[in-house]
C-alpha cells in the first residue's frame, strides 16, 4: 500500500502556518495512529497531494487491509531519533539561483547554493552548482563536483603533465611562426600559441 510510506506523510506537519511542528514529530503522530487502528488519524498526516490520490474511505480500506506491513513499519519508525530525520528546504532568490538549507537542531544550515557549499542532491541542483563553479572560475569548485572516477581521471592527467614537464628545459620544442609543440610523453603533447608576445597554452593531449 504505497500510500502509507513515509515520504507520504514526511512533510505533511512541517508546513502548517499555525502549528509547525517537526518531522520526527509527524512520524511520531502517525506510528501512534498505526499502533491505535486510526485510520482517520493517519489520513490527516498525509499531504495534500497524497489526499487528492486516494479518499479517506479508500485510505482506511487499505490501513485495515496492510496492517502488518504498517506494524513493521512502526517498529522501525521508533528506532529513528530526531537527527535522523533531517528537515530540508529550498530556497530562491532574485536572479533564479537557488540556496538549500538545513534544520540543525534548533538553526537553520546553508546546505548547498552559496559560495562553495554545494547542493548536489538532485541532478537539477548539481548543474546550478556546476555552472556556478564554472562562472567563479573555480577549477576547485569543478573538481569537487565531479564524480569519483571523473576526479581520478583528471588527477591522472594531471600527474602526467607536471611528470612531463619536470624537466621542461630538457624537452625538444618545435616552433612555426607563431604556433609551437612540445612533446613531453610518449603520445601525449602540448600545443602553445603566440599572443601579444607572449606565448600561451593552446592545448593538451
Amino acid at each position: 500500500m504505497r500510500v502509507l510510506l513515509v515520504p507520504a506523510v514526511f512533510f505533511a506537519g512541517c508546513g502548517a502556518a499555525a502549528a509547525p511542528v517537526r518531522p520526527d514529530e509527524t512520524l511520531a503522530r502517525y506510528v501512534t495512529a498505526i499502533d491505535g487502528g486510526d485510520s482517520d488519524a493517519a489520513y490527516d498526516l498525509l499531504t495534500a497531494a497524497q489526499r487528492a490520490a486516494v479518499s479517506r474511505q479508500e485510505f482506511a480500506v487499505a490501513f485495515r487491509a496492510n496492517r502488518a506491513e504498517l506494524q513493521a513499519q512502526a517498529r522501525a519508525l521508533r528506532r529513528l531519533r530526531p537527527a535522523d530525520v533531517p528537515v530540508q528546504s529550498e530556497v530562491a532568490y532574485a536572479d533564479g539561483e537557488s540556496a538549500t538549507v538545513a534544520l540543525e537542531g534548533t538553526e537553520w544550515r546553508i546546505a548547498g547554493g552559496v559560495a562553495d557549499a554545494h547542493s548536489l542532491r538532485s541532478p537539477r541542483e548539481t548543474l546550478r552548482s556546476l555552472r556556478r563553479a564554472l562562472e567563479r572560475r573555480s577549477f576547485d569548485s569543478v573538481m569537487r563536483i565531479l564524480s569519483r572516477r571523473s576526479r581520478s581521471q583528471i588527477d591522472d592527467e594531471v600527474r602526467r603533465l607536471v611528470d612531463g614537464l619536470s624537466a621542461a628545459e630538457n624537452l625538444d620544442v618545435t616552433v612555426d611562426g607563431d604556433h609551437a609543440r612540445v612533446e613531453y610523453a610518449p603520445g601525449h603533447g602540448i600545443d602553445l600559441v603566440r599572443e601579444d608576445g607572449e606565448w600561451r597554452v593552446l592545448d593538451l593531449d
